[in-house]
């Protein structure tokens, strides 16, 4: 039997590449043949309940450094994969540099070429070195979209073949809740009758702002719905939220923190609808998340997003406070509207599952030479 080692870093404030990862791992689950070791940092706990042998190593951000200076030297020392015939990582890591495995991982996106105000001069240069020498070495570069392909083509000039496309599945199987689970989670959260559900973090680039501004168009349309923000606080929040406070949307606009993943689908499945007005995603696990719990979706055009939602959303420009809020309007004013959307979402998800995922990282390692 062969081994593959998965370097598996994301934790919970990493927000979408940490879904991604348990993703992959309950993908990973479904393919035979292979013997499965998971590789985490010495402090991540996050995978001890995975259901895979779990090594540790020093691959925290504080260790970024001493890594590259041996992957520089003449010395590289161990190979941390020495025990494993392939490597597959859901996220990018220096560490990969120091093996003589064949190794995939996955590129998510190239948003500094688009956004470099939200990074610093180090991280540009950072990004744009570990990229470029990860895509050289690796076997295969995993994308979620044809967008990211192919910037990874345009921008770090490797080769069409090189690259697969395969996305992820949204997480957690459809649970059932009865009424009183329903209503325990809703005292929970202290959730509101109707809302606008937006699960993401407060990066820029999420764009909380632009959607605050043009709810606050609709408010009085809709009195009795609000907009249901997650994530912690950090980043733009309180930027956000004092701007909530001048517009005089306090009661309307409602943080609820960190959730629980068991308590997440509940929160999709009373949910009005889901809006995403990010200005940049490679894919949104949310959108996906939306339509396998049957919601209608609401949706910047941005960048790849519009690749993945098709017909199955109702598409904006994400820099238009005028056009987020119409199409807030025109949702939110329309059930056969979001009926139709639903069906959709669904048509579109049935083509994405677990097996498949299973099969196609299958194909990587089938056709690798490690394999």
């Amino acid at each position: 039997m062969k081994k593959l080692g998965v370097l598996v870093l994301a934790e919970p404030e990493n927000g979408g590449t940490f879904q991604y990862t348990l993703s992959m791992i309950e993908a990973l689950k479904l393919y035979q043949g292979l013997k499965i070791t998971l590789y985490t940092n010495v402090t991540n706990t996050h995978y001890a309940a995975a259901g895979f042998s779990v090594n540790h190593v020093q691959a925290s951000l504080g260790y970024w450094i001493k890594i590259m200076l041996r992957y520089f030297s003449s010395f590289k020392g161990k190979d941390p994969f020495e025990d494993e015939d392939l490597v597959l990582a859901p996220i990018y890591s220096p560490l990969l540099l120091l093996t003589k495995r064949p190794f995939f991982f996955t590129l998510h996106d190239l948003q500094e070429y688009y956004f470099p105000e939200n990074f610093t001069v180090f991280q540009r240069i950072w990004r744009k070195l570990i990229n470029s020498l990860l895509t050289k070495k690796a076997s295969k570069i995993i994308c979620e979209s044809e967008f990211v392909r192919n910037d990874i083509i345009r921008f770090l000039g490797v080769a069409r073949n090189k690259i697969a496309i395969i996305t992820a599945p949204p997480l957690f199987a459809k649970d059932k809740y009865s009424p009183f689970q329903i209503a325990k989670i809703k005292t929970k959260y202290n959730l509101p009758e109707r809302y606008l559900f937006y699960p993401a973090q407060f990066w820029p680039h999420k764009n909380h702002l632009r959607l605050v501004e043009a709810f606050a168009r609709i408010a009085d349309q809709f009195p009795e719905v609000s907009l249901l923000f997650t994530g912690q606080k950090r980043d733009q929040f309180k930027n956000v939220f004092d701007r909530v406070e001048e517009l005089g949307l306090t009661k309307h606009v409602i943080h609820i923190g960190y959730v629980d993943q068991s308590d997440l689908a509940a929160l999709y499945l009373n949910a009005t609808s889901l809006v995403m007005p990010s200005l940049f995603e490679s894919v949104s696990l949310p959108i996906y998340e939306a339509f396998q719990y049957g919601l209608a979706v609401c949706s910047s055009d941005a960048v790849a997003l519009s690749e993945q939602v098709g017909n199955a959303g109702l598409l904006f420009n994400p820099m238009s406070i005028e056009e987020i809020s119409g199409a807030l309007s025109q949702l939110l004013g329309s059930s056969s509207l979001r009926d139709k959307l639903v069906n959709e979402g669904k048509l579109k998800l049935a083509k994405l599952t677990k097996e498949t995922y299973s099969a196609q990282l299958g194909c990587l390692f089938d056709n690798s030479k490690g394999i």
